[in-house]
């Protein structure tokens, strides 16, 4: 770190604060990133990023809750199923025309990209009626995938999982953003 510094004519003096993501290597009181700051600037204040918290919090709060776990893995197997397929990624788009409903990208959740959950969830609901013809035709022709995931689709409960959790994230996506 101090070499970018140096790099950047940056004085350890002049840095008044730090944002990390409450690792150990980054506030550690032995070797941490902030103790090393203190070392060169007593007066450096280390801050656990308040947007890092909030991700924390949410995915923590949903950490034992089985039906937000094959939540994810839903939202998961159908963005693989979709988006690493191009003919099954034109017949969406395809069917989002027909049903005259604008073709939004779907998204794959990262854990560490605070975002991706909430914008997945959006892409899911925006897409959900596309989703559910293609993996009805899927599932009418014997795909093993496309029939798991029409069944899915079709639960009452994970469709309601889905727009709850879209209304939650939207919140916590905002709030993020805000930080």
């Amino acid at each position: 770190m101090k070499v970018i510094l140096n790099e950047k004519r940056i004085p350890m003096r002049k840095v008044g604060g730090l944002g990390t993501d409450g690792a150990s290597v980054m506030t550690g009181h032995f070797n941490g990133v902030t103790m090393l700051m203190r070392t060169h600037n007593p007066h450096c204040i280390s801050v656990h990023c308040v947007c890092h918290r909030l991700n924390l919090a949410v995915s923590q709060a949903c950490k034992n809750i089985p039906l937000m776990a094959n939540l994810t893995n839903i939202i998961s197997a159908i963005y693989n199923h979709i988006c690493q397929s191009p003919q099954r990624s034109e017949r969406l788009k395809d069917l989002n025309e027909i049903i005259r409903e604008k073709n939004i990208k779907l998204k794959k959740i990262y854990e560490i990209h605070w975002l991706s959950m909430g914008d997945a969830v959006s892409a899911i609901i925006r897409n959900y009626e596309a989703l559910l013809l293609l993996t009805s035709e899927e599932a009418a022709l014997g795909d093993p995938t496309g029939i798991g995931l029409n069944k899915q689709l079709s639960s009452y409960v994970n469709l309601a999982l889905v727009h709850l959790a879209c209304e939650v994230l939207a919140v916590t996506n905002h709030l993020s953003k805000v930080f």
